[in-house]
């Protein structure tokens, strides 16, 4: 980035959460989107950032009240009121296998809700994943701190449809992002000008982009190993 002639560094630009990411994700931007505090969960008073306030409060106030059913299989079963349990798997399973400590599995923060117009379900959309793949052996099925996580792999049906996702991750996802080849590639774009710039901090690139593939690897090996073991 440069301003005023002034080469500022080298910057993400992250989308940003809002109706043209919506309308592309689930087809529709109408419904409610919040924004928790942060460490704060499904319960706690959120910011609406769009969509009809009331009609996301009783989503997300449903869905509360649906987990803390002691009987676990009236507990999957009344979840599915409020949840695409399935795209919940997903979520989650992604959030473990790229160790996002600070998301809402791990950490119950960085997460936005949206309550969909058409269904009334509940997404979660990941957020503030600046800090991936620092951990290789994290556990397969870590104890959760967002209470949704927690409260629905308790469940058996639960803990399937996670281990079920997270298999497809190893199988089926992975194959086709090819993420070292993707993060080769913008290295590659980036060192020239990085190099230019500055030599130290293209040095420093270089051994951040060897650290991340380092850890990616191991992430990927320790997760294969712990699925074929059915180990937790």
């Amino acid at each position: 980035m440069t301003l005023n002639d002034r080469i500022l560094g080298l910057y993400v630009l992250k989308e940003g959460i809002e109706r043209t990411f919506l309308r592309r994700q689930y087809g529709e931007s109408n419904g409610a989107l919040f924004e928790p505090s942060i460490f704060q969960d499904i319960s706690h008073p959120m910011e609406l950032k769009s969509g009809d306030e009331m009609t996301g409060r009783q989503a997300r106030r449903g869905l509360a009240k649906s987990i803390r059913n002691r009987d676990l299989q009236l507990r999957w079963q009344d979840a599915s009121q409020y949840l695409d349990q399935d795209h919940f798997a997903r979520f989650c399973a992604m959030e473990v296998f790229c160790w996002h400590w600070d998301g809402y599995y791990l950490n119950k923060n960085n997460y936005w809700l949206y309550v969909t117009q058409d269904t009334g379900e509940v997404r979660f959309i990941p957020d503030g994943m600046d800090q991936l793949f620092g951990r290789k052996d994290g556990p397969l099925q870590p104890r959760a701190l967002g209470i949704v996580a927690r409260k629905l792999n308790a469940t058996p049906p639960g803990n399937e449809a996670y281990h079920k996702a997270m298999r497809h991750i190893m199988d089926d996802v992975l194959h086709n992002l090819a993420l070292e080849q993707t993060i080769q590639q913008y290295y590659a774009s980036s060192q020239p000008w990085l190099k230019a710039w500055n030599e130290e901090a293209a040095d420093k690139q270089t051994q951040a982009m060897q650290k991340l593939i380092e850890n990616l690897e191991g992430r990927i090996e320790f997760l294969r190993s712990a699925l074929a073991e059915g180990g937790q």
